[in-house]
């Protein structure tokens, strides 16, 4: 009788320790959607221009996060995306602060000159 109690203890552990490791992973599909969303906001912003290196491991970090999802490491992928969603986040609060990409200030008048929005030319 102890025997077959310890079987089904063992059975019911390895098919919990099975399912784990299989069943309950999910492709990081919608934290990539949300980088990618908060990576065009930023670029929108201005923050390419503004705060290039930030932009730019937001972009590094995004596209590590869809290699590992593709790859079939979620866990990693969700991690990376979420990086890419926090410094796409600060890149574009960054351009905000800064009034945006070059461009974008001269046209404001804030890029220089005699504030006629033509940047002193």
């Amino acid at each position: 009788m102890k025997r077959i109690g310890l079987l089904t203890i063992l059975l019911v552990t390895a098919l919990a320790f099975g399912l784990n490791l299989t069943g309950c992973s999910k492709p990081a599909d919608s934290e990539i959607e949300a980088a990618e969303a908060a990576l065009k906001k930023a670029q929108e912003a201005g923050a390419d221009a503004a705060s290039p290196r930030l932009y730019e491991k937001a972009k590094d970090l995004l596209a590590e996060a869809k290699r590992a999802n593709e790859a079939g490491n979620y866990s990693d992928a969700k991690k990376k995306a979420d990086f890419a969603l926090m410094r796409a986040e600060q890149a574009g609060r960054n351009a905000e602060k800064l009034g945006g990409a070059p461009s974008t200030r001269r046209a404001k008048g804030g890029g220089g000159g005699d504030g006629d929005g033509e940047g002193g030319e």
